[in-house]
């Protein structure tokens, strides 16, 4: 009996939950973006069903974890990350603006759940105020980052920022350079040590994002420290040199993206290659980022710096999550100006 339900009081149904059906979704949408005329009806699909899921009995509007037919159910921060993340993808790739307003909304009931208690942030699901996990936490940084290189309106980055501020922050172990699970809140407040490969994923992806729209090398810094962090922990190389593998592969995936967004953005294929190398002998490393480039949902990827300049882009610009640029509206990626970040002090107030 597969339930992951927090209040344990529901059956389980012969349906998926709203979690691993976003997992399909953002597969029908990187598929799209390698073959849009093949595979876009998928998404159109995948749109119909994971809207089904789609509670606007209560407000703000949000996503819950089992389709609203068969009743109230819980709305999770985390799950509607997900979906707010394929839309905006979908955005990427489709320019439907229905996407992109889909994404919004996921935006504006997250950030419903913030409170002030602990600095900020969100809990794992709405009215449960126990714990401030980084997976919540960190799919909404990515989420506002995303819709900044969608939108360009700098509420979004202000609220990335926010996010990303308060995980570095409370989540973020300085020695070990891994982002711990949560923060527990009740009864007493302390870290949750538990180790998720997706959530120092999360974290990277996110400073790379910053350093590309602010020019700000803190978040290059911390970026580099947090995938050899990672490389450390999650990945030590076994006796035959190749890399072992501590996490389970869609969680391992959030990590790999993190490693391809800073390789796009550096070129050095240290974190890409290394992830692969059971996949191959050293000769054929070019094969074994393919496999990379591919598992993260983009056809190609020939340089980040590259693709800026021929575009007529700063060469800072970040492409979060396979958001292609070319064809959005004039100056909604332009740089912001360097800004300086910092520890729990200077999270930034932000009133949706």
């Amino acid at each position: 009996d597969v339930n992951y339900l927090d209040d344990g009081a529901k059956s389980t149904q012969e349906v998926s939950f709203l979690w691993p059906m976003d997992g399909v979704f953002t597969s029908a949408v990187a598929l799209a973006e390698v073959d849009p005329v093949k595979y876009g009806c998928y998404v159109d699909s995948m749109v119909m069903a994971v809207e089904q899921y789609y509670d606007d009995g209560r407000m703000p509007a949000g996503y819950q974890a089992y389709p609203v037919r068969m009743g109230k159910v819980d709305r999770y921060y985390d799950d509607n990350g997900l979906v707010g993340l394929a839309y905006v993808a979908a955005y990427g790739v489709t320019r439907n603006p229905a996407h992109l307003e889909k994404a919004k909304q996921v935006m504006t009931f997250i950030l419903s759940g913030w409170r002030p208690d602990h600095d900020g942030a969100v809990s794992w699901l709405e009215g449960v105020e126990n714990q401030k996990p980084g997976c919540a936490n960190g799919k909404a940084m990515l989420l506002a980052l995303n819709l900044y290189g969608a939108t360009g309106d700098p509420y979004y980055l202000t609220a990335g920022r926010r996010f990303y501020d308060w995980m570095d922050a409370y989540l973020h172990d300085p020695e070990l350079d891994i982002v711990w699970n949560s923060w527990l809140t009740q009864p007493e407040a302390r870290l949750d040590k538990a180790v998720y490969s997706y959530n120092t994923g999360l974290l990277l992806q996110g400073a790379v994002a910053l350093y590309g729209y602010t020019g700000d090398r803190v978040y290059l810094d911390n970026a580099r420290r947090l995938a050899e962090g990672a490389r450390k922990f999650y990945l030590p190389e076994t006796p035959d040199g190749a890399a072992a593998n501590r996490d389970l592969p869609w969680f391992y995936l959030v990590l790999l993206r993190g490693y391809q967004a800073l390789y796009d953005l550096d070129g050095d294929p240290k974190y890409v290659d290394h992830p692969l190398d059971g996949l191959g002998a050293p000769e054929r490393t070019g094969c074994r980022r393919v496999v990379l480039q591919r598992l993260v949902g983009e056809e190609r990827r020939i340089g980040h710096a590259q693709v800026a300049a021929g575009r007529g882009l700063h060469p800072r610009i970040f492409r979060p999550c396979g958001f292609d640029p070319q064809g959005s509206r004039t100056g909604c990626l332009a740089p912001v100006g360097i800004v300086s970040h910092r520890r729990v002090g200077n999270i930034q107030e932000l009133h949706p």
